[in-house]
């Protein structure tokens, strides 16, 4: 049974799929729309609705993934409806939320599937993704609390990151962008990354970056998780973790321009900013 006020969330399916809803739980509603489904034929589903040119990156990566027999479980299955480009349908994935230690877990972890993704997973160059330049950085932070000094400091420090980034080799592979603990589900000896909202094309460095800022994860634990992820991504570099520091600023950097743009999170941001802004320069 639908309680009434998710009714209007059954008018948006396709009209053959309107009258096969059992229940339904909204999830979240704003940007983009979600829900659970459960159909009459008892298979549980995942809904999202958005804009034509979000949902279709979403499928097409969720398709894309779905055709690689190593990538298979990396992802929800896809449950696709061409006729409607505002909404996305997969498999609902039951799990439960990584603990730290399974981030950190040398075989059994989050880190070797994650390498196995950056492996694997080709995708066109229209998913490449520019991090903020120093010009949108500075335009951010004058409209902060940040003081004057520390936004020098900052500037600077972000300046220095690409510079040192661009002395290192790169590795550009599909990330999923967004790898906080509520988008990866453990179940079994599974582990499915969902919501590929921000999936993005860059260094791969920038999903090893979200663990470690997600997790809060000591100096001495982020050295642990580069170990892991070089040895199952088949990776011999020594100056690796030092381009993963730069990344990890400039994944910051990106993500207090969001929290200020969408006012949330702006103190957890600022604060963590601050913290790895005042960091060496020379590292």
């Amino acid at each position: 049974m639908v309680e009434k006020h998710a009714q209007h969330w059954v008018t948006r399916l396709p009209k053959a799929l309107q009258s096969q809803v059992k229940t339904l739980t909204p999830i979240c509603e704003g940007r983009a729309d979600s829900c659970f489904i459960q159909f009459k034929n008892n298979k549980p589903c995942f809904v999202k609705f958005a804009n034509e040119q979000q949902i279709m990156k979403e499928k097409q990566i969720l398709f894309h993934l779905s055709q690689h027999k190593q990538l298979q479980n990396v992802a929800p299955k896809l449950i696709d409806h061409k006729q409607d480009k505002q909404l996305l349908m997969t498999k609902k994935v039951i799990g439960t939320s990584p603990t730290k230690a399974q981030v950190l877990s040398i075989d059994n972890g989050i880190t070797p599937v994650l390498a196995r993704l950056h492996q694997h997973a080709i995708m066109p160059s229209e998913l490449n993704f520019e991090p903020p330049n120093a010009d949108a950085f500075l335009n951010v932070l004058t409209q902060s609390n940040i003081s004057q000094s520390d936004i020098t400091l900052l500037v600077k420090k972000l300046n220095n990151a690409y510079q040192r980034i661009s002395d290192l080799t790169q590795y550009s592979a599909l990330n999923h962008g967004d790898l906080t603990a509520f988008n990866i589900l453990h179940n079994t000896n599974l582990w499915t990354f969902v919501d590929w909202e921000y999936a993005c094309v860059v260094d791969v460095r920038w999903d090893i970056a979200t663990l470690s800022i997600e997790f809060d994860l000591t100096e001495t634990e982020d050295k642990q998780l580069i170990q892991t992820y070089l040895k199952h991504g088949f990776i011999n570099d020594d100056n690796f973790y030092i381009g993963f520091t730069h990344w990890r600023f400039v994944y910051l950097v990106t993500c207090f321009i969001w929290a200020v743009e969408q006012n949330t999170d702006v103190e957890k941001y600022t604060a963590l900013l601050l913290q790895h802004g005042k960091d060496s320069l020379l590292n």
